[in-house]
C-alpha cells in the first residue's frame, strides 16, 4: 500500500506506486479515479489534466478517463467514442488520506 496523501475534490495528484507513475483524482461527487500518468493517446502528462465532473480530461486532445476505468473521446457535438479499458489502482480513503494498492487488471468489456 502507498499513501497518496490528501486528494481534494476536483484535484489531481501525481504518485509513484510499485515503480510506476500514476495520477489519482477525486471527482466532483467525491469518487476516486486513477490511471497511468501518461495519456495513451499522445503521451501527454495527465498530472496537468483537469477534472470535469468525475472525469479526468487530458490537456492534449481532450481524451477523458472515468473513475470506473474507461477512456473515451468526446466531440463537440456530444458524441462519445469509447477507447477501452485503462489500468487503474485499487484506491480507498483512510480518514483524510487516500491509500493506493497495486494496479487492478483491466476489464475486457
Amino acid at each position: 500500500m502507498t499513501e497518496v496523501g490528501c486528494v481534494a475534490n476536483r484535484s489531481v495528484v501525481a504518485v509513484t506506486v510499485g515503480g510506476g507513475e500514476w495520477v489519482v483524482w477525486r471527482g466532483a461527487s467525491g469518487a476516486l479515479g486513477s490511471t497511468p500518468r501518461r495519456c495513451p493517446h499522445l503521451d501527454w502528462d495527465l498530472a496537468e489534466a483537469r477534472v470535469v465532473g468525475d472525469e479526468l480530461v487530458c490537456p492534449g486532445h481532450g481524451w477523458s478517463f472515468t473513475v470506473e476505468g474507461r477512456a473515451c473521446k468526446r466531440n463537440v457535438l456530444g458524441r462519445v467514442d469509447d477507447k477501452g479499458a485503462i489500468a487503474t489502482l485499487s484506491l480507498h480513503d483512510e480518514g483524510e488520506l487516500v491509500v493506493a494498492g497495486g494496479p487492478r487488471s483491466r476489464d475486457t468489456r
